[in-house]
C-alpha cells in the first residue's frame, strides 16, 4: 500500500477480498485502478451483499461519496480505515467489523458509522486492549494459535460462501470455551504496539490517522523486523534457531561432559582404574587369579562399646574422620581399598595391575603410617579416649572379578582373605599382625622392623607362626616405629644386602645386621656415649620415645 499510495494513488475498495496470498504466502493487493474498466455499476440497497461490501469503508468515504463514482477523489487516509478493519478481521477471524456481544446488523453498522454525532463515540469493532493496563506478552510464532480441527472442519464452500454474503466465519465449536473467550485469546500473540496502530488507524478524523509509511515503520518495530513475507520470515527464524540450538547443543554437552566426569570420579573410588575403564568402554570384565597379593585388615578394638556410648550421628561422624583419613593415606601409596564395612577396614595390593613383590611392602608401609596418624586421631565427641586399632596382614593367592550389575563391586576370593581376616582378629590393640608368608616378603626388603610372636591358634587354621611388625628403619631417610620393641626380644628384618623392590634404589639399603637383639644395640648405644648407667633403662623397651625428641643417628626412633 505504501508503494501504491507512492505511485499510482489510493486504492479506494480496500477489502479483505482483493487481499491475494501468494505461493510465497505474501500477500498482494488486487481490484486497484480498475474503476474506469468496470464502470459504475452499483449494488441494489435491498441486497444484503451491499452493506456487507461497505463494511470497510472509511466514515468520510460514505458520508460524502456514497456512490463511489471516482477513485480519484477518495481521501488518502480512507485506505488506511480499511486497512484497520481488515487487520482487526485477522486477528478475531469474526468477519469484518466484528463487535462482541452485538447483534447489529450490517445496515445498522454502516448507518451508525457514517451518521455519528461529533460529540459521540463513533462505533468500531471490537478490540480489548485498553491503552495503559498491562499489555500481553508476544510469544513471536510463526502461526496463529489453531487446532487441527479448526483448519479442517469448516468446508471451502461454506467459506465462500460466508465471504461473498459478507457474513462471519463460523469459528470451531469448543464446549470448554465461549465464542468471546477464543476471540480474546487471539489478541495474546499480538503486539500491544500492533493494537495500539490500529486504534490511531480507524480514527475518526482522517487527518490523525498515520500514513502507510508509519504504519509499515511500525510494523516492522513490532515485529521484529519480519519483511511480512512468511516464507522469508520463517527461514530467517531457522537460522535463528538454528544459532540458538548449536548454544543450547554447546552448552549441554559440556553439562554432560561435567556430569560424565563425576560419574566417571565416583566410579573410579568405587573401582580399580583399569576394571572402571573396562565397565566404561562396556567390554567384559573376566574373573583372574593371581598368584601373590597381600590383604590388609583392620578394626577398632571396643567399637561396640563405643558405639553403645555414641549416637549414630556421633558413630557416622567418627567413621567418616578416620576413613578420610586412611582414602588421604592410601591415595600415597600402590593399594586399592577394598570395602569398609563399619569398623572394618579392607585394602589390597598386586591386583589388578600386578607390581612384583612390591605388594607386601606397600601394605605393611601403609599399615604404619595408620598406626602413626591414629595416635593422633581425636574422637569428636569423646576427646580423652584414644582409638586403637587392630591390624592384621596375610599374603597368598585369591581370585578377583566383578559381581554384580546394577551395583557393580569388585570383589576378592579365596583362603588369603579369610586368613588375613584371621590375623586381624587375632591380633592385638595397636599392633600389625603379619602371617608367615607376609613376614618372608617384608624380611627380603632389609628396612621392617619384626620380632616374632610365635605360634597362635587360629579358627579354621590349627597353630599358625606369626610376627609382629613394629615399623621401619631408614627408608628413603625415614624412621617410624609406632610399636615400640619389647626388652629382649630379637629383631627380624634389617639386612646387611636388602632385597630390592620393584624398582631398585641404592639408597635404600641399610648397613644393620640381619638379627639384632637386646645386647647388640646395648653396644652400639655405650660406643655412643649413650650407656644408661640403670638397670631399669637397660630393661625398658628397646625402642622407646625420649622426652625431648632428640635420638642420635644410630638409635631406632618412633614416629
Amino acid at each position: 500500500m505504501f508503494y501504491l499510495h507512492k505511485t499510482i494513488g489510493p486504492h479506494g475498495n480496500l477489502t479483505i477480498h482483493n487481499c491475494l496470498v501468494d505461493s510465497r504466502m505474501a500477500i498482494k493487493i488486487s481490484d486497484y485502478g480498475l474503476y474506469s474498466l468496470r464502470g459504475h455499476k452499483q449494488l441494489n440497497k435491498d441486497d444484503p451483499k451491499y452493506f456487507a461490501s461497505l463494511l470497510w469503508t472509511a466514515p468520510e468515504a460514505l458520508r460524502d461519496y456514497p456512490e463511489k463514482p471516482n477513485i480519484t477523489s477518495m481521501h488518502l487516509k480512507a485506505d488506511v480505515y480499511s486497512f484497520a478493519i481488515i487487520c482487526q478481521e485477522i486477528l478475531y477471524r469474526k468477519g469484518a467489523f466484528y463487535i462482541k456481544h452485538s447483534k447489529l446488523s450490517n445496515k445498522e453498522i454502516i448507518q451508525r458509522v457514517e451518521n455519528c454525532p461529533p460529540d459521540s463515540e463513533p462505533l468500531r469493532p471490537t478490540l480489548n486492549y485498553v491503552e495503559g493496563s498491562e499489555a500481553p506478552q508476544y510469544t513471536g510464532t510463526l502461526s496463529p494459535n489453531l487446532s487441527a480441527r479448526n483448519t479442517t472442519a469448516i468446508s471451502l464452500k461454506s467459506v465462500e460462501h460466508q465471504i461473498e454474503s459478507g457474513l462471519p466465519i463460523p469459528a470451531e465449536s469448543n464446549p470448554s470455551k465461549t465464542p468471546d473467550s477464543r476471540t480474546d485469546e487471539a489478541l495474546l500473540e499480538c503486539p500491544p504496539q500492533m493494537i495500539r496502530l490500529l486504534l490511531s488507524a480507524w480514527n475518526e478524523n482522517p487527518e490523525l490517522r498515520p500514513e502507510f509509511k508509519e504504519l509499515k515503520d511500525s510494523l516492522l518495530k513490532s515485529t521484529s523486523g519480519d519483511t511480512g513475507n512468511l516464507v522469508d520470515n520463517m527461514l530467517s527464524r531457522m537460522e535463528q534457531y538454528s544459532k540458538n540450538l548449536e548454544g543450547l547443543v554447546s552448552q549441554r554437552t559440556d553439562q554432560y561432559l561435567k556430569e560424565k566426569e563425576k560419574a566417571q570420579n565416583l566410579l573410579y573410588r568405587m573401582m580399580p582404574i583399569s576394571i572402571a575403564d573396562l565397565l566404561i568402554q562396556k567390554k567384559p570384565v573376566p574373573a583372574e587369579s593371581y598368584e601373590s597379593v597381600t590383604i590388609y585388615f583392620s578394626d577398632i578394638v571396643g567399637f561396640t562399646s563405643l558405639s553403645a556410648a555414641s549416637t549414630p550421628f556421633e558413630v557416622v561422624q567418627l567413621l567418616n574422620n578416620l576413613y578420610t583419613t586412611f582414602d588421604t593415606i592410601t591415595s600415597d601409596f600402590d593399594v586399592y581399598k577394598v570395602e569398609t564395612i563399619g569398623d572394618a577396614y579392607m585394602v589390597a595390593s598386586g591386583l589388578p595391575l600386578r607390581n612384583g613383590n612390591k605388594h607386601a611392602h606397600e601394605i605393611a608401609s601403609m599399615s604404619i603410617e595408620f598406626l602413626c596418624k591414629i595416635e593422633e586421631f581425636e574422637i569428636p565427641h569423646i576427646p580423652n579416649r584414644k582409638l586403637e586399632l587392630r591390624i592384621g596382614i596375610h599374603t597368598g593367592p585369591v581370585c578377583a572379578g566383578v559381581v554384580g550389575s546394577k551395583m557393580p563391586r569388585y570383589c576378592l576370593f579365596g583362603d588369603t582373605v579369610n586368613t588375613a581376616s584371621r590375623m586381624e582378629s587375632n591380633g592385638k590393640p595397636l599392633k600389625i599382625h603379619l602371617s608367615e608368608s607376609t613376614f618372608k616378603v617384608l624380611a627380603k626388603f632389609g628396612h621392617f622392623i619384626m620380632t616374632e610372636r610365635g605360634l597362635v591358634e587360629m579358627k579354621g587354621k590349627g597353630e599358625q607362626r606369626t610376627y609382629w611388625l613394629h615399623g621401619i628403619y631408614k627408608y628413603k631417610g625415614k624412621t617410624n616405629i609406632p610399636d615400640p620393641v619389647p626388652p629382649g626380644a630379637t629383631i627380624f628384618g634389617l639386612n646387611d644386602e636388602p632385597h630390592p623392590l620393584s624398582s631398585p634404589d641404592p639408597e635404600e639399603s641399610s648397613p644393620s645386621p640381619q638379627i639384632l637383639n637386646t645386647s647388640d644395640i646395648l653396644k652400639a648405644r655405650q660406643s655412643n656415649g649413650l650407656m644408661h648407667s640403670s638397670l631399669e633403662e637397660v630393661e625398658e623397651p628397646l625402642v622407646n620415645r625420649s622426652s625431648n625428641g632428640d635420638l642420635a643417628e644410630n638409635t631406632l626412633t618412633n614416629c
